[in-house]
This record gives C-alpha cells, structure tokens and sequence, in this order.
C-alpha cells in the first residue's frame, strides 16, 4: 500500500467516526486496548480490527513468541517512520495468530485486577501530593487530569476553544481520557452523553486528529504508568522475600531436607518445592506475609506475567510517549486555579514571540522567559541549577558566570554595546545539548563507534559538524535552551534563540573534548547504547557493502569479486549474516584484502559496477577502521534523565522566511507589506496568499515535521515537540520584521540569481541509463528544499526515471538527498502528484533514466515533449496550480500526437520515430510476410496485461532476430505504447489475448454496493494476483478518493467479486439486446455416469480423471466451468475395484 493510500483511507475512516458519537466511544476503546501505539496507527486499528488488543508484526509473533498468522488473515497497516524514510507495514493481533508448532505457547498479557490494582491507582495518586479516593472510575478521572491538564489547556488553545466552552470541553477530553483508560482496566467508565453530543459535533476531520493526538498520548501514559508501577511493586515484593530469607531459613532447610531425598538427576524442576507451594513467587501466604513489611501493600502481587506485550520495552513498537513533568503539583485537582487567564493557559496561543504575560482581574504576574532573564519565583522552596530569587540575583548571575567559566566556549564582545545581560550556560545545560542533540540518525549511536576510535579532537569536531544539522530547544529544569549549529560551532542560550551571533558559542573541537570526557565518565549515554554502538556501526558497512556486490556488472562478476560471502535470504538475511561474519577478525581481515582488489580494479575499469553513486574510498576506510582498537567505554547508567524538546523561535522564523510556497508569494507578501495597510488587514491578506495546505518536512527539514496552514492560522509540528500555533496577526509582526532587517526578501534573491545561472544548457551525459545518478549529477542536484521556493512550473527537474516494459509511472527528479537516496519530484503514476521517491528502490524494479530528453530542464521546457504525453489539461492544471497550460489540441489518438510532434533533433526523437527511421526500408520489405505469420494483423484489436490495445505494426527486430509487435493504447489515460517480443504465432498467443477478458483496467465496476474502476492487477508469485480499484465516490470536494487492493487466485474469482457495468454496457450497445446472466444451478448426474452401469475398469479410469481435475482446478490451471463439473462427478470412491488386478475375473 502506498503512504498516500494509507492517508486517504484514514480520512474515509475520520468521516464514518464523525457521523456518529458511537463510532467515536468505539474509537476510544480502540485507543484504550492499544496504548503503545501512536494515534494514526489506531485509526486503522479501529477500521480493520476494532477487537485486536495485542498487535505486532508478522516476524515479531514467529521470532519472539514461536507463533505464525493464520492463513487468509488480513493484516493491519501502519505508517512505520525509519527515519530516512517512511513506509506502510503491517501488524497482526494476537486472535489472528496460532502456534507454529502446536504447542500452547500463551500470551500472557498483563491484565487490570480491580482487588489488586486498585492499591497502584491510589499510590499513583498520592504520589503526586493529590487525595485518592475508593472509587475506581473516580482514581481514573484524577489521573487523567493529573496527566493531561496541561496538555488539555494546549489542545484548547490550539482549537481556539471559546471562553465559555472551554469547562464543557475540557470536562468532554477528561471523560474521553477516562473512558478509553476504563477499557483497558475492563471497567465501565460512565459518559455524559449530552456533554459528547454538545462537544462531539464541534469536531471535524482536522480537530479530531489533535483531539485524538491529545486522548492517546494521555491515556497511554496512564496505562503505562500503571504497569510500570504494578511491576515495581512486584519487585519490591520479591526482594522483600529476599530480605526476610534469613528469618525463613529453617523453614526452607526443612523443605529442602524433604526434597533432596530424592534423585537430583532424574527429577526436573516442576518436580521440586515449587509444586508443593511451600516457596517461591506462587506462595500467597508467603507473599502476603512479606507484603506488610512494605507498608501493607495486600494483594497487590498475585503474580508476575510472564509476557507482557504492552509494557515490556523490547516488545510492539510503539510511538515514544515523552514524559513531561507536572508543573505546580500542589494545585487542587477540584475547580479551575485562580492565577489562569481567561482562556485558562498562562500563556497565550500566540505564545512563540510574544512576552509571556497573562492578566487576570487587572493584576499582573511576570512570568517572561526571555534570553536576558534570571528566574525570579520557583514552583517550590528548594531550588537547583543556581536559579536564585529576585533577592539575590546578582549573586546567583556571578555563580552562573564562574560555573560556566568552567566550560568550554566562547562569549562575544558587546560590539553593538547591548544593555542586556547575557548569562552563559553552566556546564550541565551544555552537557544536555550535547548528549540530545544534533538530530541526525540512530542518535548517540554513530557519535560513540566513532570516538572509541580514538582520533585527534581536530577530526572529531569535524565529524560533529558534519553530523550535527539545524538546531534544537530543550526545556531543562525550569528553563528554555536553544542552541544552533553553524560553522563557527554550537550556538548556545538560555531562551528560544540562539541563531545569532551574540551568544555563547561552543567551538566544533571543545565539543568533542567535552563528549569524550562525557563517555569517560559514564554520563553520556546508556550502558545498552555503549554496548550496541559498535554493532551499530558494523551494520551500517553491512548494509553499504552489500548494496555494492549487489551492484556488480557481469564483468565485476566474472572477476570474482566477493564470491566469498554467502548469499540467500535477501537483504535482511544477507545483511545480518554479513554483520555476524565481521566480528571474526580473520573474516573481517580476508574482506578488507578483497576489497582493496576491488578498488584497484574499479578505479582501473569502472565498468566492474552497474552503477556508480557509492562511497568506495570512504566504504574502504570505514572497513579498515573496524579492525582498529576500540575504547572500552563502561556506565551504570540505565536510562538518562528525559528532556523535552520544544520548536525554537530560530525555527519557526526560517519557516516564515519561505513565503506562502505558491507561485511569487514572497512578491505578493513583500509588496502588499511595504505598502500602508493595518495589521488586521495585513492578517487578512495572508490568510487568502496562503490559502489551506501543508508541508512536511517543514521545522528545520526534521524528518516527522510538518506545517499546516488554514483560515485559523498556521501550525507547526515536530516530534516529541509541543505543536506552535501563530494566529495571522502574529504571522504578519513576523513578516513585518523579517522585512525591517531584510531577511524576508534575501533568499528570494539568491534563488532568483540560482534559477538564472542554472538556465545555461550545460546537459548531462546520456551514457549508462541504468546509472541512475551520476557524478556529474551529483555535483549539480539541489539538497532537498532547496527549489521549495521556486514556482512549481519553474523547478528544474534533473532525471526522469522509467521502467522499460514494465510500467507506464515516471518519476520527475528535482531534489536529492545524498546520504538517504530519497529524491523528491513529480510523480507521474495512477495520478499525478508530488511526493518523495527512492532511488535504492527504483533500482531493485531496473529503472532507467529517459535518455530521450535533455536534463536539466525546467517543467515549462518539458510541457510540449514530455508531459503532454502523460497529462491532460485539467491534471496538468491541477498539479502545476494553473502555471502550466497546453497551447495545442488536446484531444488527439496517441497515434496522432507522435505524428504530429516531429522532433527538433535526432536526440528528442521518439524511441518509435527514431526505430522507424533505422529500419524503414527493411520493414517494408518484409511487411507482408510478417502479416501472414501471425493471428493477428495491423488495426487489429487484442489484449496485453488487461489492458485493450490497437496493433500498429508487426516487424522483425534485426539485433534479436525476433519479432516485435508494437501497441497503441486504446484507453484514455494509457499513454504507454507496448512492445510485445514474440518468436512465432504460439508465443504470440502466449503473451496476447484475442477476446476481450471478463475484466480489464479502466472497467467500472459495482463491488461491496458501490461503483469502483479497476486501475491496476499484480502477479504476486505463488499463484496469487491482485486486482487495485478506485472509489468513484469522491470527499472533500474530489480531494480524496479511497482504493482497495483485492487478492484472487482465479479469473473466476472477480465474478463472484465484481459486476461488470462497462462491459455488460458495452454488449448491450453492440447486440442491442439485454445481456442476461447465467443463472445458478445444481449439476445433474446422468444415468450414464451412475456406478451400476460401468464396469470397474471404466470407474477407475474416471476416478483418476476427477483426481487429476481436482488437482488443476486448486493450482488455477483450470477453472470449475459446466466440463470440469462433469469429470468430477463421475468420482465413485474406490470400493469393489480391486477385482480389475485379478485377470482370472472377466468382465472387468
């Protein structure tokens, strides 16, 4: 399924639970059973399984718990984020599942007892400073708002919750939190069904999605936090048996005394105590016994699960639930607090620049966090971090001074004789950034292989740089960090920027130094990243060296190069084998050695590889420094102190920089803001440039970031981070000051002058088409966003990519990233739209670059060659925003749009033209003895991979020797001419059909009570096919149409499946009489056929015949039509038919 197709389904699924308050508490019980995944994930939970309560992948069940998927099972699709890329995958709930090896094999899954659990509630509350109660469902509503009121006030703000609705609809999110809690707990939570109808119809398919963000994020934390805290008690149980060993002992001596009177060696160990149930973890009375010791903990601890697959660590993926700590914990958890605003957030919505001041009753409480500020009141009497109060500020400000004196880093001069006081961070603040930082891939991973390597600090702190992107906002303690990554080295402060130049900045080499001495000391990372660092490093080579003897050519084959390591299993297999293999250091050494003869003979002859974007050099060095000595680096810790992030003001401003993304939008913006108009006016004229769309990738390029914009205002997104929300008034201030120190209009310029520059036809090579990015590319493709403000017409599009035969998709190239391989362009497939491809996988399908254009070219250079090919006016409309038209007649045969289309040079020829030119005079010739050879001639209509075409021309190819027919495309839409390569007749009617199949593409259809059109059918292997369709239905104005992909084996399959409605329509115009169908009905066994009038012989002979025809019809070889019916009608069993072997018996 593709990430656009998993998009549009879920809004189909956000539409059906609009309709109905019912379908939304069905939704939360969903949300309750499968806390550990993220809210997306059980949207399409609640569409395919609303039962399941213990999902996973299919690898997962066989590995870790030895169980498998039924067969026929349907499973769950996911949108997994790997970081680099994201794709759909799939989970199985448990009750889809069964032993692989008939054994048990049960799941135990941790379960709510209500005598037992209750206990946890109460001490989950009371440790947070609130009053418990001995209600249930009362605990579960405290928590929820112990959790999730400030989350609440954030959801609030962000929907731009009137004053006076704001009670009702926070009371409305708490009983959704409770509610979904309760489900999990197996308790009935009760709902104010007139609060959800008040609040519930307020809600549309975007706020439900924040809403339903809100709902799972709290909920799962409660969840968690109650296994979590039942598991701790349950220790704290067993190590009090532990303790209270001493006192027992004479007691166990005893029993051990009985026990050993027996054989050790034949007795196991279900035989010993444990059975008897005078000791061990079973014992009841014992556990009660050491439970007092506790503090009277009861029955808390019936017993620890064995499996636990929603809270054990290493078990479901699951989204990461960032913990954040509860501010003014001594609040009371009745009736709203008295130092609230009115919109009930103590800061307002417009919160990223604005001062943080709220005003209540006309009294005034400064609670700024700004860069030059020290903290005056704390949330409790006891503080850290040097934070001080409003009496001894200067004291605490010269402490700060001389602990950050301590640390690396440079303060700048006041050159620009600021008044403002600039306080440096302390060491702690800079370890923090230093150890969460940096947001490149696989985390502190890649950071601690390579400093174990031990190299100079110079090459470590240029590692840094290169590793570090962007930048990052943390909130520690009490206070907002940011820092930036430049050049210069790591822009540090205390607020929420810290792009400029005027703060503490941290060169690139004291980074480095402060990291090692970080590890040294243990208080970098974990002591299970320590250990798996190094195998996370050998994996990354695996994977890079793999995809390179994948990419030998038949030349780099025959050299033998890497014969040696062993193949099968694909790339997961492959690669892990591989990862094994490299600890052995004669393996690992007898590699090397081969690859320093692979690099010699490449750089001699470069055609030893299929294609050429590898890093050999630098895959070479990282091979040899696999068999350095690495640093032994040892921690105790076994988890590190959890920091929220936050977007940094440095962030949401290089969002704004890049205009409205429409085509000259910074114009328009530029133009109307440096002319005399209101804000409210201002505000006004935004909010209709920008329109409602999106982005992703949009807060610093993260990857899981998105930007959204609607006549509300625009939103910014970024994982683990609180979203930002600017109403356009705050937009336009934004602007306003971007403009005042000419930084709104600078990157406009430069890309202008780019655009100019890049207008000069300097083509690439056309040589290698299978070499899908090329050197010479390389040096000249944008980074990804780098063309973001360039009008979509305008974008230079550097490669198309085609799969020859195979498809009829082509992908437009106009970014690239280097490290991932992930490109983004036009994609020209079931629908034209832009989006994100990977080169890695087009190579795996053999794509191809066009060698029948020139690139680079902009999309207004290829409209009249390329695109007008592939695209109709309203698509091409659609997707270039109305900047792209086409001049000439659009509705032409394809036949005669190549005809008329005579190319300027022999380069931008067709490959049909260029065919034609080569071999004009041998093709007519031999034109009609070809005609005579085949079933088919030139005009006739015939089928090829159901699809309806037109044969054109039938010639011999003169390098093969074989014949080729070549087909135009009778669809709408089809734009792809076959080429179908056939030896004689047989093989022709092999690979073509001469009727018409009972489906092809482009057929509606009526499946499930709606009309759908077939769009695409896939051979799986295995005998199994799949057949894609459409929905005719469209939503949100023809924004979002769904689509299904169906499984079958048998032609006959999609007449039970689908009816007809182009096809039964097309009969009837031609007969002009009504098609009727076939009618069901029972096979009638003749009186021929019976046992009693044939002989045994004559049974026999039918018997094999039925068995033979069974086995056809389950290999789809055969279908069940009125003959197959018959031969297994005539199977009679096989009694009396022996006598047929006795040759004394007569009539046999």
């Amino acid at each position: 399924m593709r990430i656009n197709d998993f998009h549009k389904i879920l809004e189909l699924v956000k539409q059906d639970i609009l309709q109905s308050d019912a379908e939304y508490l069905k939704l939360l019980r969903v949300v309750g059973n499968n806390q550990r995944y993220d809210f997306r994930s059980q949207l399409s939970i609640y569409d395919s399984n609303p039962e399941a309560t213990a999902c996973a992948k299919f690898d997962y069940w066989r590995e870790r718990f030895n169980r498998t998927v039924m067969r026929g099972q349907k499973g769950i699709p996911i949108l997994e984020d790997y970081g680099t890329y994201k794709k759909v995958d799939y989970i199985f709930d448990i009750g889809q599942t069964v032993s692989r090896n008939r054994d048990v094999n049960e799941v135990n899954l941790w379960k709510f007892d209500k005598e037992a659990h209750q206990d946890v509630l109460k001490e989950m509350i009371k440790n947070e400073g609130y009053e418990k109660s001995e209600s249930i469902l009362e605990n579960i509503f405290s928590l929820s708002r112990i959790y999730g009121d400030e989350k609440i006030d954030s959801l609030m703000n962000e929907l731009r919750i009137a004053d006076e609705n704001r009670i009702s609809f926070a009371k409305f999110v708490r009983d959704s939190i409770s509610y979904a809690v309760a489900s999990r707990f197996k308790a009935d939570y009760p709902i104010d069904n007139e609060l959800l109808r008040e609040n519930f119809q307020r809600l549309d398919s975007i706020s439900i999605m924040s809403l339903g963000e809100t709902v799972s994020d709290i909920s799962g934390k409660i969840i968690d936090a109650t296994i979590q805290k039942s598991k701790e008690l349950d220790k704290e149980v067993l190590r009090g048996k532990e303790a209270g060993y001493n006192r027992i002992k004479e007691e166990i001596e005893e029993v051990e005394e009985n026990v050993l009177r027996r054989d050790d060696q034949e007795r196991n160990e279900n035989e010993r105590v444990l059975r008897n149930g005078e000791y061990g973890r079973d014992n009841r009375e014992n556990q009660g016994e050491y439970a007092k010791q506790l503090g009277g903990t009861g029955g808390l601890h019936e017993r620890i699960p064995e499996s636990d697959l929603r809270s054990d660590e290493a078990h479901l993926p699951f989204r990461e639930r960032g913990a954040e700590a509860l501010r003014d914990v001594g609040r009371p958890i009745q009736g709203e607090e008295t130092d609230r605003t009115p919109d009930g957030y103590s800061e307002t919505g417009d919160r990223v620049y604005e001062n943080r001041k709220t005003e209540t009753d006309g009294s005034l409480e400064d609670r700024g966090r700004e860069q030059s500020a020290v903290w005056g009141d704390d949330f409790s009497t006891e503080r850290d971090d040097h934070q001080g109060n409003r009496g001894n500020l200067k004291e605490n400000t010269e402490i700060e001074i001389r602990e950050a004196d301590k640390a690396s880093f440079s303060l700048p001069e006041n050159s620009y004789g600021q008044m403002r006081l600039t306080i440096p961070l302390n060491q702690k603040d800079i370890d923090t950034i230093l150890i969460n930082g940096g947001n490149h891939d696989g985390g502190r991973l890649p950071i601690i292989a390579e400093f174990s390597k031990v190299k100079r600090n110079e090459e470590l702190g240029e590692y840094l740089q290169d590793t570090f992107r962007r930048g990052n906002g943390f909130y520690i303690g009490e206070r907002e960090v940011s820092s930036w990554y430049s050049d210069k080295g790591i822009h540090l402060t205390y607020g929420t920027s810290a792009r400029e130049d005027n703060t503490q900045i941290l060169s690139w080499s004291d980074a480095a130094s402060r990291i090692n001495g970080l590890l040294n000391s243990g208080e970098f990372a974990t002591n299970v990243e320590l250990s798996e660092a190094y195998d996370y490093e050998r994996d990354r080579i695996s994977e890079s060296l793999w995809y390179l003897y994948h990419d030998l050519s038949e030349e780099g084959k025959a050299q033998g190069y890497f014969d040696f390591i062993e193949r099968g299993g694909g790339f997961p297999e492959e690669t892990k084998r591989l990862s094994e293999a490299l600890k052995n250091p004669e393996y690992l050494k007898d590699t090397i050695k081969e690859y320093s003869r692979f690099l010699a003979g490449y750089k001699e002859n470069r055609g030893v590889l299929r294609f050429h974007y590898h890093k050999v050099d630098s895959l070479y060095q990282r091979l040899q420094e696999l068999e350095l000595t690495r640093k032994e680096y040892s921690t105790n810790l076994t988890e590190l102190p959890k920091v929220k992030p936050f977007i940094t003001d440095d962030e949401v401003l290089a969002t704004l920089s890049r205009g409205s993304g429409i085509d000259k939008g910074k114009e328009r913006i530029t133009k109307f803001f440096k002319e005399n108009h209101t804000l409210q006016e201002k505000a006004n004229f935004l909010k209709d440039e920008y329109g409602i769309g999106g982005s992703s990738h949009a807060v610093s390029g993260a990857m899981g970031s998105d930007e959204w914009h609607d006549a509300k205002g625009l939103k910014l997104q970024k994982k683990d981070c609180s979203d930002v929300f600017l109403t356009w008034s705050s937009v336009a201030k934004h602007i306003d000051e971007l403009l005042s120190k000419n930084l709104y209009e600078e990157k406009k310029i430069e890309s202008k002058a780019e655009i100019e520059e890049a207008k000069a036809p300097q083509y690439y090579s056309k040589d290698d088409p299978e070499n899908l990015m090329t050197d010479e590319m390389l040096e000249r493709i944008p980074e990804l966003y780098a063309q973001e403000d360039v009008p979509l017409a305008d974008k230079e599009v550097h490669a198309a990519y085609i799969i020859p035969f195979r498809s009829n998709w082509t992908w437009y190239m106009t970014e690239y990233d280097r490290e991932s391989g992930d490109a983004f362009g036009l994609v020209l497939g079931i629908e034209p739209e832009w989006g994100y491809f990977n080169l890695e996988e087009l190579k795996e399908l053999n794509a191809q670059r066009l060698i029948l254009e020139d690139f680079p070219k902009t999309f207004r250079e290829l409209k009249d060659t390329e695109l007008i090919k592939q695209m109709d006016e309203q698509e091409l409309q659609s997707v270039f925003n109305g900047e792209l038209s086409f001049e000439e007649e659009i509705e032409l045969d394809v036949s005669e749009k190549i005809e008329e289309r005579v190319p300027v040079t022999p380069i931008q020829g067709t490959l049909f033209d260029y065919l034609k030119e080569r071999e004009e005079v041998e093709l007519n010739e031999k034109a009609e003895s070809h005609a005579g050879e085949f079933a088919v001639k030139e005009g006739d209509t015939v089928y090829f991979n159901y699809e309806e075409y037109r044969v054109r021309e039938i010639s011999k190819n003169q390098i093969t020797g074989r014949n080729d027919l070549l087909l135009d495309p009778s669809r709408t839409g089809n734009h792809q001419i076959s080429i179908v390569d056939v030896e004689d007749n047989e093989d022709l009617l092999k690979q073509i059909s001469l009727e018409r199949p009972a489906f092809i593409i482009g057929d509606e259809v009526r499946y499930k009570d709606k009309d759908y059109t077939i769009t695409r059918f896939d051979d799986m292997g295995n005998n199994l096919k799949t057949v894609t369709v459409k929905d005719n239905t469209e939503y949100l104005g023809g924004m979002i149409t769904g689509s299904d992909v169906i499984p079958y084996r048998l032609e006959s399959d999609l007449d039970r499946l689908f009816e007809n409605l182009t096809y039964t329509k097309h009969e009837k115009t031609i007969e002009g009489v009504e098609v009727k169908k076939t009618e069901a009905h029972n096979f009638k066994i003749t009186e021929e056929t019976l046992p009693e009038k044939l002989s045994p012989s004559e049974r026999l002979n039918n018997n094999f015949e039925a068995i033979s025809m069974l086995n056809r019809i389950e290999r789809g070889e055969r279908d069940l039509d009125i003959n197959a019916q018959e031969a297994l009608s005539k199977y009679v069993g096989w009694g009396g038919l022996a006598d047929i072997f006795y040759e004394s018996k007569e009539g046999q």
